[in-house]
């Protein structure tokens, strides 16, 4: 397991990435990665085995804060394991025009996901992500504007099986 949080008067304003070479690039024990203010290359050997991973960016509205989608799916691309994963205020907005130049990305093992961000990203992920119907998922967005979106995509996760547990939350835009 391994946690890194951002020193406080760190004066770069951007996500700081974690290097391939970190423990001579190899981890094969490493199952659990948390990263606040981080970010991590989607080649880097660290992603190999990992069963949970949690990424969150403590600046909210700060765009050089969060990664793009593209290199978010990039990265759960490279972790064939993945059983939890957490993302908070981590993704940066993609244009309309750019959604369909992604291509989705299948998390079979995903038993928990957690998504805590706008509406109009939470509804980008969840249309790029294939999640089995057994996952459990919290997913909490702050706009009212992407409701309609989001849960036409819950449906189809929904109407394949029984979802344990679900919890959408909307705020006011």
């Amino acid at each position: 397991s391994m946690t890194l949080y951002p020193a406080r008067n760190r004066p770069n304003s951007e996500l700081a990435i974690i290097p391939n070479t970190l423990f001579l690039g190899t981890t094969p024990r490493l199952r659990r990665l948390v990263l606040e203010d981080y970010t991590i290359s989607n080649d880097s050997p660290l992603l190999a085995n990992l069963t949970y991973l949690e990424l969150s960016s403590s600046a909210y509205r700060d765009p050089q804060k969060k990664i793009s989608l593209a290199e978010l799916l990039s990265v759960l691309e490279n972790t064939p394991l993945l059983r939890v994963l957490k993302l908070t205020s981590i993704i940066r907005s993609v244009p309309e025009d750019t959604l369909h130049t992604l291509h989705e990305v299948n998390l079979l093992h995903l038993k928990h996901l957690r998504i805590i961000h706008g509406g109009s990203i939470c509804n980008d992920f969840l249309g790029l992500v294939n999640i089995p119907s057994s996952a459990t998922l919290y997913i909490s967005c702050n706009s009212t504007s992407a409701l309609t979106n989001i849960l036409s995509k819950l449906r189809v996760i929904v109407n394949t099986a029984s979802v344990d547990y679900m919890d959408l939350e909307l705020g006011r835009q």
